[in-house]
């Protein structure tokens, strides 16, 4: 019979990724065709749910055939909720049942990032389905109290690094503290973790809850166990901060710059101490933020610096970010070294500079060398730099002290070329008697004509044929400056000449070697021929006979006579009593030196020196 034709579906709840179950019962004369439909939601439209099956009894009981039709939804996701019926059809005639809902449990993140900082903790919550429903109202199944009927489950959190494919269970490698879950009067289960003291390492792990629900076959529900979608967690951190130079020179300007990630802009300071920039040291000239995408933010300082810090080995800087009150300040330190500046230390030369000379300056990596120049050198005077434990001709000004070591330059020193040089021999004649070399004395120990000797060039007499320059045609005789003088309180005869060389000379002992004659050589100014030609036409008075038999200390250039009155001078021998008494003459004159006694002002055979203002002026630098 018609009227005893009926359908009845079946639905009820499901985990989130499970499969769901349709169930349609037709009972009628004979077998049915079952399909399924999905309701449009807001609307009549409905949608053919292919994959029914069906089975019937026809064959056992032909007066009422129940045909059972079913469909499995496979791993339902949140487009499957709705309602849902079905529709027997026998021929031309067709049946359609009420509609029932399929609830889907679930949980409820959104799966975006969570931010969290360093050192701070961050909390997760999972939500999901506990109310088992009866419609897309939310109605929810009551038990015989009249109270609402929730699904048993249990929670487990689980977490996954960025390299790794499964998740796992949460462990102690996971700072962590887990909560009890609890369900709202919305029907929600809630549950929470808290992740820290969060750790570098941290960063870009995904946490998810899984959700485990019981079996529960009087009200349709089978379990089944549903993940949440992941959370990552981002740590917002400091990803650099560094400086244009970790080294600089005071005065100059460097650059910080502090890279942060995280989900808002902070707020950036540059500070010493965590706290405050020191003023008296540095000066921020500006700051510029900037954000090249939505999580990356960068600050630039610019600072210049007042004090060199190289000495108490640097200064400390801080890059404090403030994300907000939801987590605490972030900072990273470098730090920063400030050096003196070598081009504004000074240093002079220590003691007088001749015209000319300079100081030139290499600067190289933040020290400095300073360097004497001395003036190019001429023909006749050469410069070297006069150096001492004090003053060196190089002087380097090192940044970590900002001092020159040595304090002084050393100053440059003129050695001057000999140009000429000049001899002379004291003769002492107290004993011989007679005055020499004056204006009052006749014939040939007049000045005038002692002057004529020494300045005529012939063999016997004056420099020629003793001096070694004038011999080798090195140098010319200075006939003003050759001749002689008498000292008639001391009775000292002072015989003398000077020659001007071709070519200067530097060193004292070439000088010497082309100025001095022979050791013991005498300067003969006696019984002299008048010119070269006639050498050999020379007569030796009586006096000259006496000088011929002087003695001649090359080292103290002295000549000095044996006091032997009552004996005749023509005669050529000296007994042997007055030969001894010559030897202890000449051993008591053989030392005396000219300059303790007979002219402080004039040195024989050595060479002056002249210490002015410390600049010094050596004739010779080869006789040091």
């Amino acid at each position: 019979q018609w009227y005893q034709r009926r359908v009845v579906i079946t639905a009820g709840n499901v985990v989130f990724n499970d499969d769901a179950k349709l169930n349609c019962s037709a009972a009628a004369d004979k077998a049915a065709n079952i399909t399924f439909y999905k309701l449009a939601e807001g609307s009549d439209n409905s949608t053919l749910v292919d994959g029914t099956t069906q089975t019937d009894n026809a064959d056992q009981n032909p007066d009422i055939v129940v045909t059972e039709g079913e469909v499995i939804l496979s791993s339902v996701d949140d487009t499957s909720p709705g309602y849902y019926y079905c529709n027997a059809t026998w021929g031309n005639k067709s049946l359609t049942s009420d509609p029932v809902y399929l609830n889907v449990f679930e949980t409820y993140e959104d799966g975006n990032d969570t931010w969290g900082a360093q050192g701070n903790v961050v909390r997760l919550e999972c939500q999901s389905d506990a109310a088992l429903r009866t419609d897309g109202n939310k109605t929810s199944y009551l038990d015989e109290k009249n109270k609402v009927v929730f699904a048993e489950a249990s929670v487990n959190w689980k977490y996954k690094g960025p390299s790794e494919a499964n998740f796992k269970d949460i462990d102690d490698n996971i700072q962590h503290t887990t909560e009890n879950s609890w369900i709202g009067f919305d029907g929600y289960r809630r549950s929470e973790i808290i992740i820290g003291p969060i750790k570098r390492e941290y960063n870009d792990l995904e946490f998810a809850c899984s959700v485990e629900y019981q079996d529960d076959e009087e009200h349709n529900f089978y379990g089944g166990t549903t993940m949440s979608k992941p959370t990552k967690l981002r740590i917002s951190s400091i990803q650099s901060f560094t400086s244009s130079q970790n080294e600089i020179i005071v005065g100059e300007t460097f650059e910080l710059t502090c890279t942060v990630i995280g989900k808002e802009v902070p707020d950036f300071r540059i500070t010493n101490d965590g706290r405050f920039l020191d003023a008296s040291r540095y000066n921020i000239i500006s700051k510029s933020v900037e954000s090249p995408n939505e999580l990356l933010h960068l600050a630039k300082f610019k600072i210049t610096t007042k004090v060199a810090t190289v000495i108490q080995g640097g200064q400390n800087f801080y890059c404090s970010v403030d994300f907000g009150t939801s987590t605490p300040e972030l900072r990273e330190r470098i730090t920063i070294t400030t050096n003196y500046d070598c081009r504004k230390a000074k240093i002079t030369v220590l003691g007088r500079q001749p015209d000319g000379q300079t100081i030139t300056y290499k600067d190289e990596e933040g020290d400095r060398t300073a360097t004497v120049q001395c003036p190019v050198d001429t023909a006749d005077t050469k410069y070297s730099v006069y150096e001492s434990t004090q003053a060196k001709k190089e002087s380097e000004c090192r940044k970590e002290t900002g001092f020159y070591d040595p304090p002084y330059l050393g100053t440059c020193l003129e050695t001057h070329a000999f140009e000429s040089g000049r001899f002379e021999q004291v003769w002492s004649l107290s004993s011989a008697g007679g005055t020499y070399c004056t204006d009052s004395v006749q014939g040939q120990f007049s000045k005038y004509e002692m002057t004529g000797a020494l300045t005529t060039n012939n063999s016997q007499c004056g420099p020629y044929p003793i001096v070694p320059c004038l011999q080798n045609s090195k140098c010319t005789l200075d006939v003003s400056n050759t001749g002689c003088r008498w000292d008639d309180s001391t009775k000292k005869l002072y015989v003398f000449y000077q020659v001007d060389f071709n070519d200067p000379v530097w060193k004292i002992q070439e000088r010497k070697d082309l100025t001095n004659p022979q050791s013991g050589t005498k300067i003969k100014f006696w019984d002299c021929p008048d010119t070269l030609l006639n050498p050999k036409k020379r007569t030796i008075s009586k006096r000259g006979k006496l000088f011929e038999r002087m003695v001649a200390d090359q080292d103290s250039d002295m000549v000095i006579v044996l006091d032997d009155q009552g004996k005749s001078y023509s005669t050529l021998g000296i007994g042997i009593a007055g030969f001894i008494v010559a030897a202890v003459l000449v051993g008591a004159f053989l030392y005396r030196r000219r300059y303790t006694k007979e002219n402080p002002n004039m040195v024989v055979g050595t060479e002056q020196f002249e210490m002015t203002n410390r600049s010094v002026v050596v004739t010779n630098p080869y006789s040091l």
